[in-house]
């Protein structure tokens, strides 16, 4: 991820590849691998066209070149959102190509052109694709009433209502899974492990049937793992969730801040799929920390300061877990005059003012002797001198 030169930072790069990366780094708390984020992020944002906001990657046999699909979109915002490391403009155009390319039965295209692309791995068919968009959806503030939802979700139902036409599709399956679970759709959930579980090799790994071989490969099996971990299954029912890691998002205002001014944290997107309770730590990066799902902070100094926040839920099977995010806020000087504060009236204040009023009353009285004495001298008859 470090090394621009790799292959898929190339001319011909793939989005898919570097946006998973960047996700699998962030969901699995391993940010602090990567040496150079901010290059990352820049190098994965080259990829998005500035024309429809999807990214690019997905290479065409027709065209014989590199045109932008939901899932290198789909993938690239993944990991950018879960990071932090997206502008929102930039999660704007992304959202509203993947949107573009939902059809009415509420599945998802792979391009503007082309349903699926059986031979492309993470979008060798139309369930899996939809699926994938749904879950990055999910972690851009879809909830499971959101219309585009409710219609993909539909459309999985009649995909594994069918055994996702046949055997083999495991890859649909596991996504599908994922995506029943993560939109609170517990038994449609369980029906595709239940097709999931079916599909598995003698060797425990598995392999869909798009592939060019049948024999178990990294990527399917994985999927799958992912799969099976979100449900405890028994004889293909599901029995209990395994808790899930919530999601820690914040933003805080103002965006343009100076030192000596309050900056209000607040932690409100932060969520978790299992409705866990959450407790919010925040370190503000000068050595304030503090708690609670809203916060505000001072930088005395101007500078870049790592905010980060770790959430951390009650859940249990097997424990309570934490997700932690972070973001660079800037402070600029402040430009306003200094202001002089008054002395406050202390006690020590009254006595010496108190004083300052005794003192010009005794020299009022004293002056005021002398003009009276004076007055009275010159109106008495004094003895000539002989």
């Amino acid at each position: 991820m470090d090394d621009n030169k790799t292959w898929f930072w190339g001319t011909y790069g793939e989005a898919d590849v570097p946006g998973e990366i960047l996700f699998s780094l962030s969901v699995t708390q391993h940010m602090s691998l990567v040496q150079d984020v901010s290059g990352v992020a820049s190098r994965l944002l080259q990829f998005q066209q500035p024309g429809n906001g999807g990214f690019q990657g997905y290479f065409d046999l027709d065209s014989m070149t590199t045109v932008t699909s939901s899932v290198d979109t789909a993938t690239s915002l993944w990991g950018l959102s879960n990071t932090g490391l997206i502008p929102e403009h930039n999660q704007t155009s992304a959202l509203n190509y993947l949107l573009s390319l939902q059809n009415v039965d509420g599945s998802f295209n792979l391009t503007s052109t082309t349903a699926a692309y059986s031979l492309y791995s993470l979008g060798p068919d139309p369930a899996s694709i939809t699926a994938l968009v749904m879950l990055v959806l999910r972690d851009n503030g879809f909830s499971v009433n959101n219309p585009a939802i409710q219609k993909s979700i539909n459309y999985l139902n009649s995909a594994v209502s069918s055994n996702f036409n046949g055997q083999g599709h495991v890859y649909s399956a596991s996504l599908s899974a994922i995506a029943f679970m993560e939109f609170y759709h517990p038994r449609d959930g369980a029906r595709a492990l239940a097709y999931l579980v079916s599909q598995q090799n003698n060797d425990g790994g598995f392999s869909d049937v798009a592939r060019s071989t049948s024999a178990s490969n990294p990527l399917d099996t994985g999927w799958a793992a992912v799969a099976l971990l979100s449900a405890v299954l028994e004889q293909g029912s599901g029995t209990g969730f395994v808790n899930q890691v919530p999601r820690a998002q914040f933003d805080y205002n103002p965006r343009n801040s100076v030192n000596g001014a309050t900056l209000s944290f607040d932690a409100s997107a932060s969520s978790d799929s299992d409705g866990d309770t959450l407790s919010y730590y925040w370190s503000f990066g000068d050595g304030a920390f503090a708690s609670g799902k809203t916060s505000a902070h001072v930088y005395a100094r101007e500078g870049n300061y790592t905010v980060t926040l770790t959430v951390t839920d009650n859940g249990a099977n097997p424990g309570y877990l934490s997700s932690t995010t972070w973001q660079i806020v800037t402070v600029t000087k402040s430009t306003a005059p200094a202001r002089t504060a008054g002395l406050p009236l202390s006690s020590l204040n009254i006595l010496e003012l108190a004083g300052i009023f005794v003192l010009a009353a005794l020299l009022a009285g004293s002056l005021a002797f002398r003009i009276r004495k004076r007055r009275e001298l010159k109106g008495s008859s004094w003895p000539r001198a002989v």
